[in-house]
């Protein structure tokens, strides 16, 4: 089967074997002039064998939308990335896959609203709550994701990055991988299974910059381990009104012990099944952790958390949300931290902040951590629910600067700024292996500069350079440098 654009919207014409001849073409019902970028699959064992997805503009957000084949027509209209909408903007370029086991993947692009960085988005089985995000670090988006199912329910997902990295994630029927990259200085990948369906699958894509191209096979070997350790894994919650664009999220991350060496330990959150829907009241129970002890010699507990809303009073006219320290066996709440006031009134809601609890001596008994939002009532029946799974780049993966020695940097680098979160200094240390025309300046949230902290022709060694943001807001911001061939983008949080 071929789906192809034909004047008013899509069509599709199937041969049933091979060098025979077309079928007479049928429209694609729902899609129209501006539906584009479409991805068709073949799922053997359904009765419509065929399933199709394909994106259309819906304003700065975009509609993801499904239909199969019945066998004379394309029926069972769904929109996929009903979830996402409002927290995840310019969706599109969808593709499709099914594994050997039939289970439905499909796998798009976007951007995410809080922050202006370009994700790939991930949707297993049509399911109406339960999506994976994966976020690219700021001003280096990613795009043109494709995915492939294997054996026993398990996928690969491929993508680029905008500096030409490409990455591979892998799901084992369970959850997904951390990414970890794959190349470097490409383009357009697409992966897919070979023949057998339990074989790997393998991926191409295009380098260069000008013809002619060079075309790079790679084999994706299902159980290949390693990945890389600059992601940082967000869970996000996702509260709809089902007759508006009314919605409220809440989104954690970098749950974390901290010992008083410095070193952090991650904390996990409870699993969630990508191929089942929740409703809206289970949702804060995903926002809790795995049970957990806590070791000697950890100094506290923190959390970054992100609360973003449109038209916020459909849920609460005022909210009070903290975290709690809970004893497993018990059920006691041990301590409470973050608390933090909402105002329903406001026609927006934005929250982004930092907490922590300082640990002083605790029992080594199991305790879990649990958010608490007092006065959002999630039993209303026209609400709907998502849950987003969210493995960030810190933008220091595989395939960019390394820690170089003490002695003459080998390459360039740009650390992480140091205190982050600060108020209102921090230092940014980077190094040049020669000498190099360097530019070194922060940019907020919508990619506006706000601040020029070098710009000009720099020695080769280790530089250091104090941020003082005393004329700014607390807020995101991003710092980036670019120095010769080489340039890196890094996340700081100011709060005052």
């Amino acid at each position: 089967m071929v789906v192809y654009l034909s004047g008013n919207g899509l069509s599709s014409t199937r041969s049933t074997s091979s060098g025979g001849s077309w079928s007479t073409p049928v429209f694609v019902t729902g899609t129209n002039a501006s539906s584009r970028n479409q991805s068709l699959t073949y799922k053997s064992n359904s009765p419509a064998y065929y399933k199709l997805v394909w994106d259309e503009p819906f304003g700065a957000n975009g509609k993801i939308l499904f239909r199969e084949w019945s066998g004379s027509a394309w029926v069972n209209p769904k929109q996929v990335n009903g979830g996402t909408i409002g927290t995840i903007t310019a969706e599109a370029k969808p593709t499709i896959s099914v594994t050997s086991t039939n289970v439905l993947d499909i796998a798009w692009q976007g951007v995410k609203a809080l922050t202006g960085n370009g994700v790939i988005v991930h949707n297993r089985n049509l399911s109406t709550t339960v999506y994976t995000v994966f976020e690219g670090p700021p001003l280096l988006p990613y795009s043109n994701p494709s995915i492939t199912g294997h054996v026993g329910g398990r996928a690969s997902l491929v993508w680029q990055r905008s500096d030409g990295i490409i990455y591979k994630a892998t799901h084992n029927g369970v959850g997904w991988s951390t990414p970890t990259s794959i190349g470097n200085n490409g383009s357009n990948p697409a992966t897919s299974i070979l023949n057998p369906a339990g074989g790997n699958a393998r991926v191409v894509w295009t380098e260069g910059t000008a013809s002619p191209y060079t075309v790079t096979l790679y084999p994706l070997v299902l159980n290949r381990s390693g990945a890389d350790s600059a992601f940082e894994f967000h869970r996000e919650i996702i509260v709809r009104d089902t007759a508006s664009e009314a919605f409220v999220s809440f989104e954690l991350g970098s749950l974390a012990m901290t010992y008083n060496n410095g070193a952090k330990e991650m904390l996990d959150f409870v699993p969630v099944n990508d191929t089942l829907s929740y409703e809206p009241s289970e949702l804060l129970d995903l926002l809790e952790t795995e049970p957990f002890t806590i070791p000697s010699g950890v100094t506290s507990i923190s959390v970054t958390r992100s609360i973003l809303g449109d038209t916020p009073n459909r849920f609460f006219s005022e909210a009070t949300t903290r975290f709690e320290l809970v004893n497993t066996a018990t059920g006691l709440v041990v301590a409470s931290f973050g608390v933090r006031e909402l105002d329903g009134l406001d026609s927006t809601l934005s929250v982004s902040d930092s907490v922590s609890l300082s640990i002083t001596r605790l029992p080594f008994v199991s305790f879990k951590v649990r958010t608490v939002v007092d006065g959002l009532d999630l039993t209303d029946p026209g609400l709907s629910a998502a849950v987003v799974n969210i493995f960030i780049s810190t933008g220091e993966e595989e395939g960019m600067g390394k820690t170089p020695s003490l002695a003459q940097p080998a390459t360039y680098f740009l650390s992480q700024n140091y205190p982050n979160p600060f108020n209102p200094t921090t230092t940014i240390k980077y190094e040049l292996p020669s000498d190099s025309p360097v530019s070194l300046k922060v940019y907020d949230v919508l990619g506006r500069e706000v601040l020029k902290l070098v710009d000009g022709v720099e020695r080769s060694g280790s530089h250091e350079v104090v941020l003082n943001a005393s004329d700014l807001s607390s807020g995101v911001y991003f710092y980036r440098l670019k120095a010769g061939d080489f340039m890196d983008t890094k996340r700081l949080l100011l709060l005052k």
